[in-house]
Parts: structure tokens; sequence; C-alpha cells
């Protein structure tokens, strides 16, 4: 027998307003169940797409295959949860190998209009949800049969489908993945923007119209390929769209060494340094200079005096990871006696520290309290001690 339709009734983006009312002696039929299911469904949905969007939320890491004899065509998924821009939850339970990249649909190198080098497809890993309809039973009445009963399918499974897709490099955006934007030829060409400038309405389009990619796809990796075989380590996941998740799923900075605007002496300051701790481990930068990680542009430490500007505390070193959860900056030596009287401020751009799962570190330093954050990923953490001379020539330990 043929499958029935996914859901039966409810589609993409709509929403069910309708919701049965019980009393005492009503007759019930199979529609009023399916309208119940639906009215709560939808609105579960409605919340998914408006408060919270759509994407990865978390997990689903895709790896190299860990069969060497796999790996040139097929990569492993890790699970995880997802939801889609329908507003449907996608669960996958365990880990599971992607299907057979299909080499022979791959299409022909397209040749762009001003005649530069042909752009190569691109190999982009797909999750979307699915349905199917399990275990057939027999139906005792059937108004529509005189003799033999007919079988229904009496169960529905949340379920899922992974598939290759090959895209330009110019549809990325239509799949929600994000990318660094460069203009090297022009750089004085921002993008266009949205056109949804428009008189208010009854119903914001934003609000209750759904804008899905192609086929309700959510991007998971953009994969490189050579020769008809998936590059070893080239497996790109930085710009697929994702939820942000709860505070307790975000790391956070957990310690730091120094009273908050309180007083260290300058043989404490010497001896100990400044470092902070994370409550998970980070992912590390590649070099002192880098676009995350920590390093001199996302750690930095300032000196001042009164009415004077800020100046970069001197440090040999620099800001480094001390062990993958715990972050120095180790001023030089022969200089520490020269900040007496000045206020040492610390600041963290955690908008480009990511941890171990690539996320960015909650580190809005809220009233001076730990662990930081405010439930969103990224902030800046800001702090700051003054220095002070030591006591009778003896080290004063703030530890």
């Amino acid at each position: 027998m043929d499958r029935p339709k996914p859901s039966d009734t409810l589609q993409c983006g709509e929403v069910t307003r309708e919701r049965v009312r019980y009393f005492t002696g009503r007759h019930l039929t199979a529609a009023d169940f399916r309208m119940e299911q639906d009215y709560h469904r939808s609105h579960r949905y409605l919340h998914n797409r408006i408060l919270h969007g759509w994407g990865v939320a978390c997990g689903l890491w895709v790896v190299e295959h860990p069969q060497q004899s796999c790996c040139k065509d097929h990569v492993a998924l890790k699970a995880g949860i997802a939801i889609d821009c329908c507003g449907q939850e996608i669960t996958v339970g365990g880990s599971v190998a992607s299907p057979t990249v299909p080499w022979e649909k791959r299409p022909a190198p397209s040749v762009p209009a001003d005649g530069g080098d042909a752009e190569v497809p691109l190999l982009l890993l797909c999750l979307t949800y699915h349905e199917e309809a399990r275990e057939q039973v027999p139906v005792i009445f059937d108004s529509g049969a005189c003799s033999d009963p007919r079988a229904e399918y009496s169960r529905y499974l949340d379920s899922y489908s992974l598939n290759w897709k090959w895209i330009e490099q110019g549809d990325l955006l239509e799949f929600g993945w994000r990318q660094p934007r460069h203009c090297e030829a022009n750089p004085d060409c921002p993008p266009d923007p949205r056109e949804d400038c428009k008189p208010p309405s009854d119903c914001d389009d934003d609000c209750c119209e759904i804008h899905c990619p192609e086929g309700h796809c959510i991007p998971l990796a953009l994969v490189a390929y050579k020769d008809n075989v998936i590059t070893p380590g080239g497996i790109n996941q930085a710009g697929r769209p994702r939820i942000r998740p709860a505070w307790r799923h975000l790391t956070h900075i957990s310690w730091y060494n120094w009273p908050h605007g309180g007083e260290v002496t300058v043989s404490w300051l010497r001896n100990h340094g400044i470092r902070v701790a994370f409550d998970r481990h980070l992912r590390p930068a590649a070099g002192p200079w880098t676009a995350t990680g920590i390093n001199r542009a996302t750690f930095t430490v300032q000196y001042a005096g009164e009415d004077e500007e800020p100046d970069i505390a001197p440090s040999e070193a620099g800001p480094h990871m001390e062990h993958p959860w715990i972050a120095a900056y180790r001023i030089d030596d022969r200089r520490c006696r020269d900040l007496v009287g000045d206020t040492v401020t610390v600041t963290i751009r955690c908008d480009f520290i990511l941890d171990c799962h690539a996320e960015p570190v909650d580190g809005n330093h809220l009233s001076g309290l730990l662990p930081t954050g405010d439930g969103v990923a990224g902030g800046t953490f800001e702090s700051w001690f003054t220095v002070i001379p030591d006591w009778d020539g003896k080290e004063k330990d703030n530890a």
C-alpha cells in the first residue's frame, strides 16, 4: 500500500488556530484527533521559528569517516539536534555515515561572464526533516469497503535524511551559510540592503511568511574534494547556521587571580602575572596574530595613571595559553615597578574566543560576578586593579 503523506494535513508554516472542545457525550473522529495534534505541533513549530530561528542547536559535527577505505566518498555525522526553517526538530541519536558522494552528478565548472577562472561546484552536506509511516494495522470498520478489510499505517516516526548538494559559490547565502565578505577589487562595495522597508501592516512579513532555502535543507558542512576524492582535513563547518545554546551550555570565564577593582603589589604582579580560567577548554589560536583565539588582539592589558591615556602593558611573551583552559599575560619584570599608582585594565574580547565546541565564550563580566555571562555567546570581559608599592620592601601576596 502507498504510504500516507507526511502529517496528512499539516504543511510547513501552517498554524492551526482551531482546537477541539471536549464535552461529555461527544463523538470523536480521526479528524478530531488529527486537529488536536496539528494544533499543538504547529504552535510548537511557530515558537521555534519566531523565538529561536533555524539551524544547528547542538552537536551534529561532521568528521572524516573512521574507516580509511570509506574516506574518499563518505563522511561521518555525530549526534545532535537541529531545527529546520519550518520549526521542526531534527534529532540524530548517534553517529551515522553519510551517503556516498554522487560524483556522477557533479555539474561542470561554470565560467563567469567576465571570462575569469571557472568556478568548481561546491559540495554541501545537508540535513532534512523526514517522517516515516510505520506499523500497518487492519481497519476494523471501513464504510467504503464491503468485504476485504484494508490496512492503515498507525505510527509516524520523526526521522531525518542526509543528502549531498552540488551548488555554486553564489548560492551559499540561499542556504543560510555565513562566510566572510571581501571586496578585493573594490573595497567600497557594501552589500545591498534587505528590501523589507515597507509600510507597517497587520502582519509583518518576517513573522508570517516562511523563507526556506531550497528543500528545507540545514547545511552541515562544505566538503573539499579533488579528482572525485574527499580531501583529508577539508571539512568546513564554520559558516553553517546555528541556534545559540542556553546559558548552561556556553563557556564562561570562571576565575581570575586579581581582586576586581582592588589593589595588588608590585611583587605580587611580578610573581603571579595575570591569569584567567575558563570552565571549558578553548580552541587554540593558530599564531600570535589571528582572527580568533587568545592573542594580542583579543586579550589586552593596558595601564594608565590619572588623566593619562591608556597604554599597552609591555609583555615579551604576550597573551598565551598556560593550559587548554587557562590564559596568561605576564608583564615584563623590569616594568612592573613603573606601574605603581596606575590602574591596570584587562580586556578579553570573547566574541572571538572560541571554546572546544567552536562557540564564542559568554564573557560579559556583569556586576563583577563569576562565572561571567548573560546567556548570549560572546561579549567583552573587563576588569581592573590598581598597582601599589610593596609594604616595607616585602612582598604582599594577594593570591
